[in-house]
Protein backbone atom coordinates (compact mmCIF):
# COMPACT_ATOMS: atom_id res chain seq x y z
CA UNK A 1 0.00 0.00 0.00
CA UNK A 2 2.96 2.02 0.42
CA UNK A 3 4.19 1.78 -2.44
CA UNK A 4 0.57 2.85 -4.04
CA UNK A 5 1.08 6.55 -2.07
CA UNK A 6 4.25 7.02 -3.00
CA UNK A 7 4.54 6.43 -6.67
CA UNK A 8 1.09 8.18 -6.92
CA UNK A 9 -0.38 4.96 -8.76
CA UNK A 10 -3.67 4.90 -7.50
CA UNK A 11 -5.72 3.51 -9.96
CA UNK A 12 -9.38 1.17 -9.84
CA UNK A 13 -6.88 -1.92 -10.16
CA UNK A 14 -4.88 -0.07 -6.79
CA UNK A 15 -8.44 -0.04 -4.81
CA UNK A 16 -9.31 -3.69 -5.83
CA UNK A 17 -5.55 -4.63 -4.36
CA UNK A 18 -6.17 -2.44 -1.28
CA UNK A 19 -10.07 -4.05 -0.50
CA UNK A 20 -8.72 -7.37 -1.42
CA UNK A 21 -5.60 -7.19 1.01
CA UNK A 22 -7.71 -5.67 3.47
CA UNK A 23 -10.60 -8.89 3.52
CA UNK A 24 -8.24 -10.99 3.30
CA UNK A 25 -7.92 -13.32 6.44
CA UNK A 26 -4.08 -12.46 6.95
CA UNK A 27 -4.19 -8.84 6.01
CA UNK A 28 -7.38 -8.03 7.91
CA UNK A 29 -5.56 -9.72 11.39
CA UNK A 30 -2.36 -8.18 10.18
CA UNK A 31 -4.37 -5.02 10.46
CA UNK A 32 -5.91 -6.10 13.86
CA UNK A 33 -2.41 -6.95 15.69
CA UNK A 34 -1.03 -3.71 14.34
CA UNK A 35 -4.25 -1.65 16.04
CA UNK A 36 -2.63 -3.27 19.85
CA UNK A 37 0.67 -3.00 19.23
CA UNK A 38 2.35 -0.69 21.87
CA UNK A 39 5.61 0.54 22.23
CA UNK A 40 6.92 -1.12 25.98
CA UNK A 41 10.58 -1.62 27.49
CA UNK A 42 11.23 -5.20 28.58
CA UNK A 43 14.47 -6.22 30.73
CA UNK A 44 15.07 -9.52 30.69
CA UNK A 45 18.47 -11.51 32.02
CA UNK A 46 19.42 -14.05 29.47
CA UNK A 47 23.27 -15.75 28.62
CA UNK A 48 24.97 -14.36 25.63
CA UNK A 49 27.83 -16.38 24.18
CA UNK A 50 30.39 -14.24 22.38
CA UNK A 51 33.17 -15.74 20.32
CA UNK A 52 36.59 -14.51 19.50
CA UNK A 53 36.91 -13.16 15.97
CA UNK A 54 40.46 -14.23 15.69
CA UNK A 55 40.31 -16.66 12.37
CA UNK A 56 43.23 -18.42 13.10
CA UNK A 57 41.40 -19.70 16.47
CA UNK A 58 38.33 -20.66 14.95
CA UNK A 59 39.81 -23.28 12.28
CA UNK A 60 42.53 -24.55 14.79
CA UNK A 61 45.32 -23.08 12.12
CA UNK A 62 48.47 -25.42 13.15
CA UNK A 63 51.77 -24.93 11.54
CA UNK A 64 51.98 -28.20 10.95
CA UNK A 65 48.52 -29.49 9.84
CA UNK A 66 47.52 -26.91 7.77
CA UNK A 67 43.47 -25.87 8.09
CA UNK A 68 41.88 -28.32 10.39
CA UNK A 69 38.16 -27.39 11.46
CA UNK A 70 37.26 -25.41 7.79
CA UNK A 71 38.56 -26.24 4.72
CA UNK A 72 40.37 -23.62 2.35
CA UNK A 73 37.44 -22.97 0.02
CA UNK A 74 34.93 -22.85 2.85
CA UNK A 75 37.38 -20.03 4.09
CA UNK A 76 37.83 -18.75 0.81
CA UNK A 77 33.66 -18.74 0.30
CA UNK A 78 33.44 -17.06 3.39
CA UNK A 79 34.98 -13.83 2.45
CA UNK A 80 33.96 -13.95 -0.87
CA UNK A 81 30.73 -13.81 -0.49
CA UNK A 82 31.86 -11.05 2.29
CA UNK A 83 33.45 -8.47 -0.18
CA UNK A 84 30.75 -9.20 -2.55
CA UNK A 85 28.01 -8.39 -0.35
CA UNK A 86 26.74 -4.96 -1.62
CA UNK A 87 27.38 -3.20 1.86
CA UNK A 88 30.78 -3.61 1.66
CA UNK A 89 30.87 -1.26 -1.49
CA UNK A 90 30.12 1.50 1.57
CA UNK A 91 33.05 1.01 3.49
CA UNK A 92 36.24 3.35 3.39
CA UNK A 93 34.92 5.27 0.26
CA UNK A 94 33.70 8.89 0.07
CA UNK A 95 30.04 8.80 0.52
CA UNK A 96 28.97 11.75 -1.21
CA UNK A 97 30.50 9.88 -4.65
CA UNK A 98 27.32 9.19 -7.19
CA UNK A 99 27.78 5.19 -7.05
CA UNK A 100 28.13 5.04 -3.14
CA UNK A 101 24.92 7.18 -3.36
CA UNK A 102 23.43 4.96 -5.52
CA UNK A 103 24.74 2.13 -3.81
CA UNK A 104 22.77 3.29 -0.10
CA UNK A 105 19.71 4.70 -2.64
CA UNK A 106 19.63 0.63 -3.45
CA UNK A 107 19.66 -0.44 -0.13
CA UNK A 108 16.77 1.54 0.91
CA UNK A 109 18.77 5.07 1.93
CA UNK A 110 20.43 5.64 4.75
CA UNK A 111 18.90 4.52 7.56
CA UNK A 112 18.33 1.27 6.66
CA UNK A 113 22.02 0.57 4.51
CA UNK A 114 23.02 2.23 8.08
CA UNK A 115 21.56 -0.43 9.86
CA UNK A 116 22.27 -3.59 7.08
CA UNK A 117 26.15 -2.34 7.37
CA UNK A 118 26.30 -2.68 11.35
CA UNK A 119 25.85 -6.73 10.38
CA UNK A 120 27.48 -9.09 8.18
CA UNK A 121 25.53 -10.85 5.88
CA UNK A 122 25.35 -13.58 8.64
CA UNK A 123 23.91 -11.13 10.98
CA UNK A 124 26.97 -10.81 13.17
CA UNK A 125 27.76 -7.34 15.13
CA UNK A 126 30.56 -5.39 13.16
CA UNK A 127 32.77 -3.43 15.24
CA UNK A 128 32.59 0.70 14.37
CA UNK A 129 36.51 1.55 13.22
CA UNK A 130 36.90 4.07 15.76
CA UNK A 131 39.53 5.81 14.19
CA UNK A 132 37.36 6.66 11.41
CA UNK A 133 34.81 8.61 13.53
CA UNK A 134 34.62 12.62 14.11
CA UNK A 135 35.05 12.38 17.92
CA UNK A 136 38.07 10.01 18.00
CA UNK A 137 41.06 11.42 19.57
CA UNK A 138 44.22 9.52 19.41
CA UNK A 139 45.74 10.61 22.49
CA UNK A 140 42.68 9.48 24.30
CA UNK A 141 41.94 5.90 22.28
CA UNK A 142 40.19 4.02 25.49
CA UNK A 143 36.85 6.40 25.92
CA UNK A 144 34.11 5.74 25.12
CA UNK A 145 32.05 6.90 21.70
CA UNK A 146 28.91 7.21 20.50
CA UNK A 147 27.89 6.00 17.29
CA UNK A 148 25.48 6.81 14.76
CA UNK A 149 25.04 3.13 13.76
CA UNK A 150 21.32 3.69 12.75
CA UNK A 151 21.44 7.06 11.24
CA UNK A 152 24.65 6.56 8.02
CA UNK A 153 27.00 4.49 7.06
CA UNK A 154 29.88 4.15 8.79
CA UNK A 155 33.26 2.55 8.47
CA UNK A 156 33.80 -0.99 10.16
CA UNK A 157 36.53 -2.81 11.46
CA UNK A 158 35.86 -5.77 9.41
CA UNK A 159 33.93 -7.12 6.54
CA UNK A 160 32.74 -10.10 9.07
CA UNK A 161 31.71 -9.34 12.31
CA UNK A 162 32.04 -10.88 15.70
CA UNK A 163 30.30 -13.79 16.58
CA UNK A 164 26.84 -13.50 19.37
CA UNK A 165 24.68 -16.35 20.04
CA UNK A 166 22.62 -16.55 22.60
CA UNK A 167 19.59 -14.11 21.62
CA UNK A 168 15.96 -14.54 21.72
CA UNK A 169 15.66 -14.40 17.99
CA UNK A 170 11.60 -14.60 18.05
CA UNK A 171 11.71 -11.16 19.91
CA UNK A 172 10.38 -8.45 17.89
CA UNK A 173 12.12 -5.21 18.56
CA UNK A 174 15.49 -3.74 19.46
CA UNK A 175 17.89 -5.95 22.32
CA UNK A 176 20.77 -4.68 23.81
CA UNK A 177 23.87 -5.40 25.45
CA UNK A 178 27.96 -4.95 25.70
CA UNK A 179 30.18 -6.85 23.95
CA UNK A 180 34.63 -6.37 24.41
CA UNK A 181 35.92 -6.35 21.01
CA UNK A 182 39.48 -5.08 19.70
CA UNK A 183 40.91 -5.14 16.40
CA UNK A 184 44.43 -4.32 14.79
CA UNK A 185 44.76 -1.06 12.66
CA UNK A 186 48.17 -1.24 10.26
CA UNK A 187 50.08 1.66 8.84
CA UNK A 188 51.25 0.10 5.79
CA UNK A 189 53.95 2.92 3.44
CA UNK A 190 55.20 1.87 0.11
CA UNK A 191 58.92 2.81 -0.43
Amino acid sequence: MITIFRWSIFKISSLALILLWAFNPLGSQASIRGVYLRSGIDEEQGRITYYSPNVSTQVYLTPFDGWIGLSRPTIRAVYSSAIFDPISSTQYVDPSREGTRDIINMLGGDNAAAISAAMDTWNNVRIPSLESLTDYSASNPHRWLDTAWHEKVMNYSGLIGDRVEGLNRSLVGNISFAIQSSYQNYNVSAK
